[in-house]
């Protein structure tokens, strides 16, 4: 699991986690911390009592020193303990993915969905957790090469730079005597470059830049501009840390005419953490870059910065979590397709560092996230990508133990796209192609991925994740909208998704208005159109002198379904509120016919409405739910028209005492009065009065004999128009 490896070209410093105070293991703790893994191993073997600390110490320095066995070993017995933590079950389902021991990893992560719940990456392994499986498929997407000039050492990072490659290597000799690292033992890291035969081999190599190779560690380099500005990660041993330790730091290099003028620090450096693995886009506008800082996702997460007018960095905005995870992110990539390559140890993988792509949209958000899986991965580490775009070819890095050293370069050609092909053809309802259609790629969320026409004969694709859902949008003038969800299958590179647009019909809603009693057309009349579902919006419109509107369906398809809440209202008038469903199944105008009923001083505005009877429950006051739904009736009313003044009169029938009816009819006035006056904006418009059974309607008067339908006749709550 090399990837710490390649953190030192960020030069993390991970402390070990030990909790023993022993000499001994203290001795070994600062060695470990000192890289010098090799002596901290010997002195935790030698280590008088061993328990979980002495264990852990040595599984994790011999997975500093690339022994996954001896780290294996040692993080079994670790996760045996009774004081095991969760990250050591982590680590140890890291360590037997690097061995291939892909049954037990899973056995392990699915231990940790309990235990740690809140980490990202256990969530996205419980979430997809078929995805190693898939992963272990040969998709055959791409042709990989071991180069030969790979040594012994470290041969990593090649990046474009003109026609040539620049990349950085532990190979280079600079002096008789040779600096080593601590942590390999091998020469500190120098930037090379050299030329490319026909079969993508490396020769011609040499140092890249005196002036820029210092003695210590230089590497992870971008260039822009036409290879004009060239961003590189170097130490800078002028300063260090509180705690001791130098930090890597971003340089900017500009080439003037015949040589490199001197290297100027990134804005953002800082001594307390590291800031490195630059990546430029073409034209140097926008900076991608590996930082420890606070307030990151994980261990190292990946940044942007945009160059603003004044030439300044904007400040670092973390790439998110579709990108970040808690573990370590590093070696950004930018494409000038958008796509951005990383490696990773957080997203599930195959094992260490894993290569991903992300599609960015047009705000530089990650939509997308890809593993391309064996071959390009492999269960070691696998890093550094980098694609040419004529020519689909590249270069990625590795430790894979196929290679000829510590890290080795290898090219490769890609033969299939990422992800999937989701492809298909634009055409009409009757079969004819249509060409020069806009189609989008939406997110399930609703983000736009991408956009592009159709061709001459209708055809489009997107490159897309096989883990993802997404929604394909295609408009045409003249055309109705085409919206389709898919779901792409794991199992296969293409998709097919035809997308069959309808001819749009000239529809219209034909509405006129007329007086119900005079029969006459009612102009100045106001209907709302709020049409119902997920994306509600509000039509206005006032009928003309004819009492008609007109509304243009437009955008609409045969066969659709269109369902409106129609609000109709004018002043005098009673209002009217209902659902309407239009079926778009003929190419006519669809009309509708509306009668207003005016109201006039005394009307009860209960009858013109059709309010049901208002119930209470015996000898109570208290208003019900059902007597709720037609008071609610009222005050719609009211809230539209202000000026009217209305009389809420309570009735009994002539059971009971008279002068009980009139106490419970006043009390039952008086409670339905104030739930309307608590709904409306101007309450004295309506007063209460119970009339007991003052105003019999029919022969049912005290003592004489009635059907409970005719009692029920006189037990009414009136509405009358007082005033205008």
């Amino acid at each position: 699991m090399k990837r710490f490896s390649y953190i030192l070209i960020l030069n993390l410093l991970i402390p070990l986690t030990i909790f023993a105070q022993s000499k001994s293991v203290e001795k070994g703790k600062q060695l470990f911390n000192d890289f010098s893994y090799a002596e901290s191993i010997r002195i935790f073997k030698n280590a008088d009592e061993k328990n979980t600390d002495i264990y852990r110490g040595l599984a994790e320095s011999y997975l500093k020193l690339n022994d996954y066995k001896e780290a294996e070993k040692y993080y079994a017995l670790v996760v045996e303990s009774q004081d095991v933590l969760p990250i050591d079950k982590y680590n140890y389902a890291q360590v037997l993915k690097v061995n291939q021991k892909y049954d037990l990893a899973k056995t392990m992560l699915d231990k940790l969905a309990k235990e740690m719940p809140e980490d990202g990456r256990i969530i996205e392994y419980s979430n997809n957790n078929n995805i190693i499986d898939n992963l272990r498929k040969n998709n055959s997407q791409f042709a990989i090469s071991q180069l030969s000039f790979n040594s012994e050492n470290q041969d990593f990072g090649a990046v474009f730079y003109k026609d040539k490659i620049v990349f950085t290597s532990s190979n280079v000799k600079k002096a008789w005597i040779q600096r080593a690292w601590n942590w390999n033992k091998l020469p500190f890291l120098d930037l090379c470059i050299a030329e490319i035969d026909e079969n993508n081999e490396f020769v011609s190599i040499q140092a890249f830049e005196k002036s820029l190779n210092k003695k210590f560690h230089e590497g992870a380099v971008s260039f822009a501009d036409s290879a004009k500005i060239m961003a590189f990660t170097s130490q800078d041993f002028k300063s260090k840390s509180t705690d001791g330790f130098v930090k890597l730091k971003i340089f900017f290099a500009v080439y003037d005419q015949k040589a490199w003028l001197k290297p100027v620090a990134f804005k953002y450096n800082n001594d307390e953490y590291n800031v490195g693995q630059p990546s430029l886009n073409e034209d140097g506008s926008i900076l991608y870059f590996v930082s420890d800082m606070p307030g990151g996702i994980g261990g190292t997460d990946i940044y942007k910065c945009i160059k603003e007018e004044n030439g300044d960095w904007s400040k670092p905005q973390n790439m998110g979590a579709v990108i970040n995870t808690e573990g370590n992110e590093m070696f950004p990539f930018i494409h000038e397709s958008g796509k951005l390559f990383f490696a990773s140890d957080g997203h599930i993988g195959l094992g260490g560092l894993d290569i991903f792509m992300s599609q960015l949209d047009e705000n530089l958000e990650a939509q997308t996230l890809i593993n391309p899986g064996i071959s390009l991965n492999s269960s070691y580490d696998d890093f550094a990508f980098i694609l040419n775009n004529e020519t689909n070819a590249g270069y990625f890095s590795s430790n894979r133990i196929s290679g000829s050293g510590d890290d080795d370069i290898y090219s490769f050609k890609l033969l299939k796209p990422f992800g999937i092909e989701l492809k298909g053809v634009t055409k009409d309802e009757n079969e004819n192609v249509l060409s020069n259609v806009m189609v989008f790629l939406f997110s399930q969320s609703g983000d736009k991925l991408d956009s592009l026409l159709s061709d001459s004969i209708g055809k489009f694709y997107f490159q897309v994740d096989n883990q993802a859902e997404y929604t394909v949008l295609a408009t045409k003038d003249g055309y109705a909208k085409c919206n389709e969800s898919i779901n792409p299958s794991e199992q296969s590179q293409e998709q097919e998704l035809d997308l069959v647009l309808n001819k749009v019909k000239e529809y219209s809603l034909y509405c006129k208005t007329i007086d119900k009693e005079s029969q006459m057309a009612l102009e100045g009349v106001k209907i709302e159109f709020i049409t119902l579902g997920d994306e509600k919006s509000k039509d206005v419109r006032t009928t003309s002198s004819s009492g008609e509107i007109i509304k243009k369906l437009e955008g609409l398809k045969t066969g659709a379904e269109i369902n409106y809440e129609i609000k109709i209202s004018k002043e005098s008038y009673v209002p009217k509120i209902f659902n309407y469903t239009l079926n778009l199944d003929k190419d006519e105008q669809i009309e509708l016919n509306v009668e207003m009923i005016k109201y006039k001083l005394g009307d009860d505005l209960g009858q013109l409405i059709g309010l049901k009877p208002i119930y209470f429950d015996l000898n109570k006051f208290t208003i019900r739910e059902d007597a709720s739904i037609e008071l609610n009736k009222i005050v719609d009313f009211m809230n539209k028209n202000p000026t009217v003044r209305i009389e809420l009169g309570s009735h009994t029938d002539a059971r009971g005492k008279d002068q009980y009816n009139l106490y419970l009819s006043q009390k039952r006035a008086n409670a339905s009065a104030d739930y309307i006056k608590s709904k409306i904006s101007y309450p004295d418009n309506i007063t209460s009065k119970g009339y007991g059974e003052s105003q019999i309607l029919n022969k049912c008067s005290n003592g004489v004999k009635c059907s409970e339908e005719e009692h029920a006749l006189n037990r009414r709550t009136e509405f009358k128009v007082l005033g205008i």
